[in-house]
């Protein structure tokens, strides 16, 4: 079965992975991630690539960039051959050395273009290599430059990122907050597979419509997040969303019932994700607030539900109305 050509196109954002073959080391020493460093600097200059955001660990790595001119696959191919040619020379072996072709995820940049940078940078937090505190020491991530700790070399762009917040102060303690970001680990966790949008419905509708019509494309996440969610049912029902979150909401029991079962409408959380999102004890109280929610005849549930979805634009079974 021919495989999928990548999906790409004037100022399209990727997010570009691979790891070793048989998950052995890409990267012997420092020599050889400095090496892979300044063969993405050239790779960007050859094929119109700027690069946001990179990471390089022992047996994988992971780059945000922009392509300019359409020409990642080629972009890649180049990366891959060279770098694979100039590691067996220095290193004495012979055959493959990244496990295939480089993945790429198209993203969706209005929406999730900050937070994959975010997961890229954090890789080295998750694999215990530096404390959260500390993550701009990490010599071999974007970070460092981001937060000034290092010169930053002319081949990284940070621009695009940093005009997305008042100061880069603002961008440092965004990475550096302790919110776990569960979307999108369950999105990477899942959703590896070609044709995988990091995106919307309605950006994989764009993308088709404007650039790629005959290319099977998947939307990877839900059309709405629990995030948006709780915002638009406490904005509604008059309180915070960190009521919505508390074991014991009080007057707002109500929203708080709303919230998780349009979370379980909506989304594709289990009732797992929702027990521990919304703090019921157990996965079968999150289903029993579910099942209360849905089946409730009060008046004041049924006007807030009914407010909340036509502010999310969907109709009463939580699709998006058409028109």
């Amino acid at each position: 079965m021919a495989r999928q050509p990548r999906v790409d196109f004037e100022g399209a954002v990727h997010h570009v992975m691979n790891r070793g073959a048989a998950h052995q080391d890409i990267f012997s020493d420092d020599k050889d991630r400095k090496m892979f460093l300044d063969l993405w600097a050239r790779t960007s200059a050859k094929f119109d690539l700027e690069i946001v955001s990179h990471c390089l660990m022992g047996n994988h790595f992971h780059f945000l960039v922009v392509s300019q001119s359409g020409q990642l696959s080629r972009a890649l191919q180049f990366v891959s051959q060279t770098y694979t040619q100039r590691f067996n020379a220095r290193h004495d072996r012979d055959g493959a050395l990244f496990r295939g072709r480089f993945h790429s995820v198209l993203v969706d940049s209005d929406a999730y273009f900050e937070r994959v940078g975010r997961y890229i940078e954090l890789n080295p937090v998750a694999a215990g290599l530096v404390p959260l505190t500390r993550l701009d020491t990490y010599r071999w991530s974007s970070f460092q430059y981001y937060t000034g700790h290092r010169r930053t070399p002319s081949w990284l762009s940070t621009k695009r990122m940093l005009d997305r917040y008042s100061s880069r102060d603002q961008y440092t303690k965004f990475v550096q907050s302790d919110l776990s970001d569960t979307e999108l680990d369950r999105f990477y966790e899942r959703q590896l597979r070609p044709g995988v949008v990091l995106g919307r419905p309605e950006f994989v509708q764009h993308v088709r419509r404007t650039q790629q019509p005959n290319t099977d494309l998947i939307a990877g996440l839900p059309a709405l997040s629990q995030v948006e969610i709780d915002n638009v049912v406490s904005r509604l029902a008059g309180c915070e969303v960190d009521t919505l979150l508390q074991a014991r909401p009080g007057a707002f029991a109500t929203a708080r019932r709303v919230a998780i079962e349009l979370s379980n409408m909506i989304t594709d959380a289990s009732h797992s994700d929702l027990a521990e999102h919304y703090r019921y004890p157990t996965p079968n109280a999150a289903g029993s607030a579910i099942r209360a929610s849905r089946t409730s005849t009060k008046a004041d549930l049924k006007e807030l539900r009914r407010a909340c979805l036509d502010a999310l634009g969907l109709d009463e079974n939580g699709h998006r109305r058409r028109g």
